[in-house]
């Protein structure tokens, strides 16, 4: 069973995965600086000027920050909890193909919180994640949702998730490129995280 443990420990994935992508200098320069910045102030437990630094970085279009602010509303780290505005983070990194971001927006929609419980939604965005080798235990969500779910809503999922297509913006594509280039054998995860 899903419990909140869960949630809460997946979440923090984001934190560890960032730190391993500044290790590994996978991010353009000019964000390079922000993100790096951000991460110091949240590893001091600054929240509040992480949750800036994050916010401005999410409001250029990245997906890393956004799926890190769905998270800080989610788990209250220097925000109120506000599960609809972790929903609206999520959505964005998700759309991007932020796999985080697809398996805890998955996980929303599982438990309906901050957005209607939909188990077609939540089986999509988890196949989503589970199909780009997620290093997670994902899979426990999407059975427990299927088990909840008539052969045409499984199918309905199946087929959202076969025709679902990332949103990129140009911050995103220019990531994937250099990740692609230079990380893909070394670090496979991290080219799918962006």
């Amino acid at each position: 069973m899903i419990t909140n443990y869960h949630i809460k420990s997946t979440s923090s994935i984001i934190t560890i995965v960032l730190s391993l992508c500044l290790s590994f200098n996978v991010f353009a320069d000019s964000d390079q600086d922000e993100l790096i910045a951000a991460e110091k102030a949240y590893a001091k437990q600054d929240y509040k000027t992480a949750f800036k630094l994050y916010k401005e970085l999410a409001a250029s279009g990245s997906a890393l920050a956004q799926g890190i602010l769905g998270g800080m509303y989610y788990d209250i780290w220097g925000v109120k909890q506000d599960f609809q505005e972790a929903v609206k983070w999520y959505r964005e990194a998700a759309d991007q193909g932020q796999l985080d971001a697809q398996l805890l927006l998955g996980r929303m929609y599982y438990f309906g919180r901050g957005i209607p419980q939909s188990y077609v939604q939540a089986l999509m965005w988890d196949i989503l994640s589970n199909s780009n080798n997620h290093p997670s235990l994902q899979q426990d969500t999407v059975n427990h949702a299927a088990e909840k779910m008539s052969p045409q809503q499984i199918e309905e999922a199946q087929r959202l998730a076969r025709e679902w297509k990332p949103k990129k913006n140009d911050y995103q594509r220019g990531v994937y490129a250099y990740c692609d280039i230079h990380y893909r054998h070394a670090v496979p995860v991290m080219c799918w995280l962006y």
